[in-house]
């Protein structure tokens, strides 16, 4: 591989050793055989061409460097049939048309979503994929080196963490699996399980329209009146965090941290803040910005009659903005050009209580 990679092209028959050597140790490690599409393209396409140098491809140069790591780490569990007593950690996947779930119990932790414009389209198989990606990405921290199942109620995702899948984007999903895997040495295994057994079942048909978010549109038009770009989100997931850094309402490994009411607020001085909590907390959200020396927005909805959040900042004299009634986002199980998300149209205003201290 490193011979082919020294020039710009490379030959037809040196292609076909390399391919056959990766056939060979995908016969063992049998995950690996979604690692050799782009080299079995490439081949083909210049077989059709009948050349007998071509060049080598960016998409083959990708395809290699997630060997060269394998060859580092090494993942061959998933060859094995073992007992469910020797699973290590199990993480239970499912998606839904509209959502998608995951559940660890031993962690006590059950995570659901609505999917976005990305995936709104995607078919159920690539949902489920999808969903084992964000677990690793969300949580691969507190998963490095450990043994892990996940248990996934869809066979062709099942079957595709082994052998890899025709479907270019389900292949794309899978391969990134593998390399987070690789990337954190997680002892990681795929396997089936009954729907009637899949505890994210529920959890991925569930909507939530307590859980709700700001649109882009709505978060540039707020971001224009503070004079600084905000800095953190401290009311977030990883769904709707509006800010790199955020510090998030459930367990996160990318947060900032966890649980802003009990966050350390020296933390937070100077840094423009923004807050969209869930309404049942927006209080003591506001409470505590008070409390902090700190640029900060806080939305606030009210339905029926106005929020008692908005007098108590307007008798304090802070600043309020009203926001368009089309920018809060919630999700649905309907399909609109938000993805599986609606525009609220239950509330009667939006506010944003603006701190420029």
């Amino acid at each position: 591989m490193r011979e082919a990679e020294s020039g710009e092209t490379v030959e037809l028959k040196l292609l076909e050793r390399i391919r056959g050597t990766q056939a060979s140790m995908a016969e063992v490690f049998s995950n690996m055989r979604m690692l050799i599409r782009q080299i079995t393209i490439l081949i083909v396409q210049t077989e059709l061409q009948k050349k007998t140098r071509t060049l080598l491809t960016k998409e083959v140069r990708r395809e290699w460097k997630l060997w060269y790591k394998f060859e580092q780490t090494g993942l061959s569990r998933n060859t094995k049939k073992e007992d469910r007593m020797d699973a290590g950690l199990l993480i239970y996947t499912d998606a839904s048309k509209h959502a998608g779930a995951i559940v660890i119990e031993k962690w006590k932790l059950s995570e659901k979503f609505a999917w976005e414009e990305d995936l709104a389209e995607a078919h159920i198989g690539i949902k489920e994929a999808a969903a084992i990606r964000m677990a690793l990405e969300w949580y691969g921290k507190n998963l490095a080196r450990k043994r892990v199942t996940f248990l996934c109620d869809n066979n062709s995702v099942v079957q595709g963490a082994m052998n890899g899948s025709k479907d270019p984007n389900m292949n794309k999903q899978l391969v990134r699996i593998w390399t987070l895997a690789q990337k954190r040495r997680i002892d990681m295994k795929v396997e089936w399980v009954s729907t009637k057994l899949q505890k994210a079942d529920d959890p991925s048909r569930i909507i939530d329209t307590r859980e709700q978010k700001l649109t882009n549109e709505g978060f540039a038009y707020l971001q224009s009146h503070l004079q600084k770009p905000f800095e953190i989100d401290v009311a977030a997931t990883e769904i709707n965090r509006k800010c790199a850094i955020f510090i998030a309402r459930k367990m996160s490994q990318n947060a900032f941290g966890a649980d802003f009411l009990s966050f350390p607020i020296h933390k937070l001085l100077g840094r423009p803040l923004y807050a969209f909590p869930p309404r049942k907390i927006a209080l003591a959200y506001y409470k505590r910005l008070l409390q902090i020396a700190a640029p900060w927005a806080l939305i606030v909805t009210s339905y029926e009659a106005e929020s008692p959040i908005v007098t108590l900042a307007r008798e304090r004299g802070l600043r309020l903005i009203s926001l368009p009634n089309d920018c809060i986002l919630t999700p649905t199980k309907n399909q609109s050009e938000h993805g599986f998300w609606q525009i609220a149209d239950n509330i009667a205003e939006i506010h944003a209580i603006i701190n420029r201290t």
